[in-house]
This record gives structure tokens, sequence and C-alpha cells, in this order.
């Protein structure tokens, strides 16, 4: 599962045009959800993106759909989409504000890469944490922004 969220969000970022603007004003939101059948239990996959505009999301989401996600064979349902604004429920997790999964947080340090969540629902808080870390992990070798665990709020 790590390399399924770590090569889609590769995807995102490797692939930017470096005319890219320093500041994102009103950003367009990726969405790409991805049912994985885990033993014993499905597991979902949300990763939101803050795009710069609806050409850069369809372009950056379609490129991760085609290059991971479609190949994905424990997946057994996909969606994708673009908007200009996120239900409050999503929204909030730009604002890094705790929910019943642990999640990381992407906070872009370059122009070429972008605002990121990623959330894996259907883990223990404990499993959460370990999967959260490990992603963490991964990314910071080619992330320059910011990589935060932002712990659930179940006890």
């Amino acid at each position: 599962m790590i390399v399924l969220v770590g090569a889609a969000y590769y995807f995102y970022q490797k692939r930017q045009d470096p005319s890219n603007p320093g500041q994102i004003d009103k950003p367009v939101y990726a969405e790409i959800r991805v049912t994985i059948n885990a033993p014993g239990r499905e597991l979902e996959m949300a990763l939101f993106t803050a795009m710069a505009n609806e050409e850069e999301c369809r372009t950056r989401t379609q490129l991760v759909w085609d290059n991971v996600i479609s190949a994905c064979t424990q997946c057994s349902s996909r969606v994708k989409d673009c908007t200009s604004e996120l239900p409050p429920r999503y929204a909030k997790l730009f604002s890094n504000v705790p929910i019943a999964s642990t999640y990381l947080s992407l906070t872009r340090g370059a122009k070429t890469e972008r605002d990121g969540r990623m959330v894996i629902y259907g883990l223990t808080t404990q499993e959460g944490n370990v999967l959260c870390e490990q992603m963490k992990q991964q990314f910071s070798t080619r992330y320059t922004g910011k990589l935060e665990c932002v712990p659930s709020n179940q006890n």
C-alpha cells in the first residue's frame, strides 16, 4: 500500500511545470479515492491535492490514474475528481484539523510541489500512526516541503 501511495504522489510532484506560481491563491482540488481490498477488510485511500488551476488538476489526476491507480489489482473502486471547493469535512484537512484517522499533511516547499493530504480510512489508530510515519519517511527523500502526521482524534 505504501508503494501505491508513494507512486501516486510522486507522479503529482515530478511532472509539474517549473513555471508554476509561487503562491496558489484559488486552488482547484484534486481528489483521488481508491478502495483497497486488504486481508480481512477494505481500506480507503483518499488523496487531496491543491492544484494551481483546473487544467493542471485534470492533467495531473489523469497522469496518476493512468500510471498508478489503473494498475492496482487490489483496488475494487476508484474515484477521481477536480473541484474548486472541497466539502467542509475535507476542507478542514488543509488546516490540519484532527479527524478519526491519522493522515499525512504535505505543505509545499518549492514551486513545483503542491499541498496535499493523504488519508487511509479503515486502520486502527496505531496502524494509522505507523503507516503515516512510514509515508512521511518515504516522501522525505523527494519532497522539500513540510511533512507532518496529523494524529487521529480517537483515543
